[in-house]
C-alpha cells in the first residue's frame, strides 16, 4: 500500500472517530436538552408532561441517572408510586450515591411505612449532601412516625436552618413539639409560619389555642380573632375566644362569642356551660341555670355541671334539690372535693348534720388546710352534740387563721376547754 492510500485511510479513520464522538456527544446533548426541559416543568408542578420530556431524554441516553431520578419523583407526586419505585431502582442501578436517588427511595419506604428503613435511605442520602433539606425534612417525618419526637425535632431545626421558607417543616415540627409539650417552641414556629404566610388562618387559630394553654389569655382572644378575621364562619375561634375572654373576666363578651358557638352547634353542650359561668359572673341566675339544664340534657357525664347547678339550687334556697345535683356529680366524678364540701353545706343547713360531717370529712382529705371546712364540721359536730370532736375542729380552724372560730369556741367550748383542764 503507498503511502497516499495509508495517509487517506487514516485521515478516514479520524472523520469516522470524529463523527462517532460528535454523535456521541450529540446524543448526551440532547439527552440533557429534554432533561432541562422536563425539569422546567416538574418545578411548575406539571409532571405528567415533565415525565414525556424524561423519557425523551433517556432515549436519547441510556445512562442518563437523572433523568430517571426526577422521572421517579415526577411518577412520586403524582401518587404513582409503584412507577416511581421502578424509575428509582434503574436510577439506583447507574448512580446508588446520588443524594437524591437515596431521598426519593426513602420517601417511598415512608409510604410503605418501612420507616427504620427509610431512614437508613435518608441518612445516606444526607452522608452525600447534608446541604439537602429535604433529606433532612423527610427523616423527620420517618423518625415522628417512631415517636422519636426528639430525633424528628433535631432533624426539621436543621431542615429550617437549610430552607427557612418551607412552610410544611414548620408544620411538621409544630406537632413534634405538642407531642414534647414544648408549646412555647411550637408557638415560635406558628410565629415563622405567619411571616411566611399572613393569611394562614389555621396558624392562627392553633397559635391562640397553645397560648391558652400558657395562660396567655390575652394574646389568645388576640390570635382568635384574627382567625375571625379571615374566616368568619368559624365557631371554633368563637368559642375558644369566649373561653379566653372568661378568663380575663370579659364575661359579656365571652357570652356573645358562646351564643355563635351554641348557634353553630358547635361543642353545644361545653358552650352552654362556659355561657352558664359566664351568666352567673353577670348575675343572671336564671340564664346560667336555663343553660346549665339543657347543657346536662346533652351531657350527662359532665360532672361540674352538675356541682354549678347545685350551687345555683343552693343559691335559690332549694336545698333538697341542690343535695341531688350534688349527688349526681359525685356519681360521675368523686374526686370533684368542692362537690363534697357544698353539699356538706346543704346538709347542714338541713339539718342532716350526720351526713353533712362525713361530707366535710371526706373533703378534708383532698384539702386538709381548708378552715371553713373545719368550722362548718365542726358546726355539725356540735349539731350532734359530739362536743369534743366539734372543738378540736374550731381549734384547727382557728389555727389556720379563721377568726369566726374564736367565738363559738368561747360559746360552746368552755366548759369542755375546764373540764379538759382538771383531768
Amino acid at each position: 500500500m503507498n503511502k497516499t492510500l495509508r495517509l487517506l485511510l487514516i485521515i478516514l479513520l479520524i472523520i469516522v472517530l470524529a463523527a462517532i464522538m460528535i454523535l456521541f456527544l450529540s446524543k448526551k446533548n440532547i439527552s440533557h436538552s429534554y432533561l432541562a426541559k422536563g425539569d422546567q416543568l416538574a418545578d411548575s408542578a406539571q409532571y405528567k408532561d415533565a415525565i414525556t420530556y424524561y423519557k425523551k431524554a433517556v432515549r436519547w441516553d441510556k445512562e442518563n441517572s437523572l433523568a430517571y431520578q426526577n422521572m421517579a419523583d415526577a411518577y412520586y407526586n403524582l401518587g404513582d408510586y409503584t412507577t416511581a419505585g421502578e424509575y428509582t431502582g434503574k436510577a439506583m442501578e447507574l448512580d446508588s450515591l446520588s443524594s437524591k436517588v437515596n431521598l426519593i427511595k426513602g420517601k417511598l419506604l415512608t409510604k410503605d411505612e418501612q420507616y427504620n428503613e427509610a431512614i437508613r435511605y435518608f441518612t445516606r442520602s444526607i452522608k452525600h449532601d447534608s446541604l439537602l433539606a429535604l433529606a433532612w425534612y423527610h427523616r423527620g417525618i420517618a423518625r415522628a412516625n417512631l415517636s422519636d419526637y426528639t430525633g424528628a425535632l433535631r432533624d426539621y431545626q436543621k431542615a429550617k436552618e437549610l430552607d427557612r421558607e418551607n412552610i410544611e417543616t414548620y408544620l411538621r415540627s409544630v406537632r413534634v413539639r405538642e407531642n414534647l409539650d414544648d408549646y412555647k417552641g411550637a408557638i415560635q414556629d406558628y410565629n415563622k409560619i405567619l411571616e411566611l404566610d399572613v393569611t394562614n388562618v389555621d396558624a392562627f387559630y392553633n397559635r391562640g389555642y397553645l397560648k391558652y394553654n400558657l395562660g396567655d389569655f390575652q394574646g389568645a382572644a388576640k390570635d382568635f380573632t384574627h382567625a375571625l378575621s379571615l374566616n368568619s364562619d368559624f365557631p371554633e375561634a368563637n368559642y375558644h375566644r369566649g373561653v379566653s375572654y372568661a378568663n380575663l373576666k370579659e364575661y359579656e363578651t365571652a357570652v356573645s362569642d358562646f351564643n355563635y358557638a351554641i348557634e353553630k352547634n358547635y361543642r353545644t353542650a361545653d358552650a352552654l356551660y362556659n355561657r352558664a359561668l359566664a351568666k352567673l359572673h353577670l348575675n343572671d341566675r336564671k340564664g346560667a341555670r336555663d343553660d346549665l339544664e339543657r347543657s346536662l340534657k346533652t351531657d350527662t357525664e359532665n360532672a361540674k355541671g352538675y356541682h354549678l347547678l347545685g350551687i345555683l339550687r343552693a343559691m335559690n334556697g332549694e336545698y333538697k334539690e341542690s343535695v341531688n345535683a350534688f349527688d349526681n356529680s359525685l356519681a360521675i366524678d368523686s374526686t370533684l372535693a368542692d362537690s363534697w364540701y357544698s353539699r356538706g353545706v346543704s346538709r347542714g343547713i338541713l339539718k342532716r348534720h350526720k351526713e353533712a360531717v362525713g361530707d366535710y370529712t371526706k373533703y378534708l382529705k383532698f384539702n386538709p388546710d381548708n378552715a371553713e371546712a373545719y368550722y362548718n364540721r365542726a358546726v355539725s359536730r356540735i349539731n350532734l352534740n359530739n362536743m369534743k370532736e366539734g372543738c378540736n375542729d374550731l381549734k384547727k380552724a382557728l389555727e389556720l387563721g379563721y377568726q369566726p372560730a374564736e367565738d363559738l369556741l368561747k360559746m360552746h367550748c368552755g366548759s369542755y376547754n375546764n373540764s379538759k383542764e382538771e383531768e
